[in-house]
């Protein structure tokens, strides 16, 4: 068996517990109907995901890839653990040798389950080592799907067509370049990130630069649950939303912008931004971007059918939940 760092692996599948130190895993393996065989998981899927995990959040506590309690995880006695493959590398090695060191017989797998480029083979991985394989076919179905008629829609669209997109994260004048996850789910759903070609791929912007380079629509992350401005799964009211994208729609300067004159402001939940479903926001981005040529895409039930057949949570997402706004239609 060869895991998503294409480490070759001896292990007795399916494994019967596991030891999750980020919430992506837990989220892939409640996919393939395996969240049964978790036993531990991050301080994400039990708190700031809360909502969204439902009954998984109650599990112990094992820590983070940068902070583990490895007195939980060894207590747990779990058959593997599994840790990012191409995110925090010297954390995950740390965290591998300690676990190696005080118990061998834990088999250390990685896989980042949230990066686009390798999300099916995770899957495919993931499954093989459940032994989950229709379960992952079915998915893999659904996602490849969704994907599929985004890029061949996309395709006839020519480079200098594509919206400039300013994307800020959850700080303020914090944006995205070429490298990061955020930029990927920008170019996934055709647009133009105006801050690409920066040096770092989270780096700081000069206000100033917004207002030369002119988005014509602008994209606001919200944290998850935890954050000053409520959205996701528990949240019904979407003025804390809403009060955020005046807010940002009156910054000294930006009555000029393109995305403020014609509205083009969206401040949308990092719950379907990041993590293992970061296709449903893809979706919103690509219905966002091109609304005349993705007519009969509609992101929410694209959304409703994930939770629903494959997260198996019953959340009716016409009345609960606040995930972008304005609303998308």
């Amino acid at each position: 068996m060869v895991d998503g760092n294409s480490k070759s692996i001896t292990l007795y599948c399916p494994l019967k517990s596991i030891a999750c130190f980020h919430a992506q895993a837990v989220e892939v393996l409640r996919t393939l109907q395996s969240s049964d065989k978790v036993v531990g998981i991050s301080p994400q899927a039990k708190q700031e995901q809360a909502d969204f995990f439902l009954n998984l959040s109650e599990l112990p506590s094992i820590g983070s890839t940068t902070a583990p309690d490895l007195e939980t995880t060894m207590a747990l006695h779990p058959d593997a653990a599994i840790l990012y493959n191409t995110y925090q590398p010297a954390e995950c090695e740390t965290l591998q040798e300690s676990i190696e060191k005080i118990d061998p017989s834990i088999v250390v797998l990685h896989f980042d389950c949230f990066k686009p480029e390798y999300h099916i083979s995770d899957v495919e991985k993931l499954a093989a080592i459940m032994e989950k394989e229709d379960e992952a076919e079915e998915y893999l179905q659904f996602y490849t799907g969704l994907i599929g008629k985004i890029n061949s829609t996309l395709e006839s669209v020519k480079s200098d067509e594509r919206p400039r997109v300013y994307l800020e994260s959850s700080n303020d004048y914090s944006s995205c370049a070429k490298g990061s996850g955020y930029h990927q789910k920008i170019e996934m759903a055709g647009g133009d990130n105006i801050f690409a070609d920066l040096a770092t791929q989270y780096p700081a912007v000069d206000p100033e630069a917004i207002l030369v380079k002119d988005p014509e629509i602008v994209i606001k992350l919200v944290g998850h649950t935890n954050s000053s401005i409520a959205n996701g799964y528990s949240v019904d009211d979407s003025s804390s939303m809403q009060d955020l994208r005046d807010r940002m729609m009156s910054r000294p300067g930006w009555s000029n912008l393109t995305a403020v004159r014609n509205g083009q402001v969206y401040i949308i939940s990092n719950e379907i931004y990041g993590g293992s479903h970061f296709f449903v926001g893809v979706s919103y981005l690509a219905k966002i971007f091109y609304p005349k040529l993705l007519p009969d895409l509609d992101p929410k039930a694209i959304h409703q059918d994930y939770i629903t057949r494959f997260q198996g949570i019953g959340q009716d997402l016409d009345k609960h939940g606040v995930f972008v706004v304005p609303e998308v239609d």
